[in-house]
């Protein structure tokens, strides 16, 4: 089996491929996700690139770091990024926020 052809993209993208990938795999962008998640959550989708700390908007911001860690290949800086965020640490932040929930959810 041939490997995608990634040299057409732009490495400075969001959505762009950051490691080769098996033929046939699809990745979900950051756009997307943070559509679907915006929606899911009832919050506008401005709101999560904004500092509020509304409940509902920091639960968004959450979904929208996992499930881009789950769905992309992004890591945290280029999440961070897109979430117009100073630096990485805060992304990391609600990633580990999140594990502590589902280890106390199982307890």
């Amino acid at each position: 089996m041939k490997p995608p052809d990634l040299t057409s993209q732009d490495p400075r993208s969001l959505n762009a491929t950051l490691a080769r990938k098996p033929a046939g795999v699809t990745y979900a962008t950051f756009d997307e996700i943070a559509s679907v998640a915006c929606r899911y959550m009832g919050v506008p989708q401005w709101t999560i690139y904004d500092t509020g700390r509304h409940p509902r908007t920091v639960a968004a911001r959450e979904l929208i770091v996992i499930l881009c860690r789950e769905l992309t290949l992004l890591s945290l800086p280029p999440i961070a990024v897109a979430m117009r965020r100073r630096n990485h640490s805060t992304v990391g932040t609600q990633l580990k926020r999140w594990h502590r929930r589902v280890r106390q959810a199982d307890e």
